[in-house]
C-alpha cells in the first residue's frame, strides 16, 4: 500500500526508487523513496505488528549501507510498523540525534 501510494505516510511527496532492494552484507531493504524535490531518499522498513530489535537493527544497517554506496544523497531512516511499544520508543529517540 505505501509503495502505491507513499504520500499516506504524510511526509511528503516521494517517488520509489526500489522495492526489496538486495543489499551486499544479506537481506532487503522494504523500500528505497527519493524526495520528488531533492535528491533526499528514504530507506524504509516496514514491520506488521509490534516493532522489534531485529527491525530497528535492520533499518539502520540498511540506512547505513546506502548512504555509504550513495553519498552524494541525504539519507533518511525510517521505521514503520502497526505498533511502537514505549521500550523502542524509548531507544528510536536515543538514536534521533545521531541518525536522520
Amino acid at each position: 500500500m505505501i509503495a502505491k501510494k507513499p504520500e499516506i505516510l504524510g511526509l511528503g511527496d516521494f517517488i520509489v526508487k526500489d522495492k526489496e532492494r538486495i543489499q551486499p552484507t544479506g537481506g532487503r531493504l522494504d523500500l528505497l523513496l527519493q524526495d520528488i524535490d531533492s535528491l533526499k531518499r528514504y530507506e524504509m522498513e516496514i514491520q506488521l505488528g509490534k516493532t522489534d530489535e531485529t527491525h530497528i537493527i535492520r533499518t539502520i544497517e540498511y540506512w547505513d549501507i546506502e548512504r555509504k554506496r550513495y553519498p552524494q544523497h541525504e539519507h533518511c531512516a525510517i521505521i514503520v510498523a502497526e505498533e511502537i511499544t514505549s521500550r523502542f520508543l524509548n531507544v528510536i529517540s536515543l538514536f534521533n540525534g545521531n541518525i536522520p
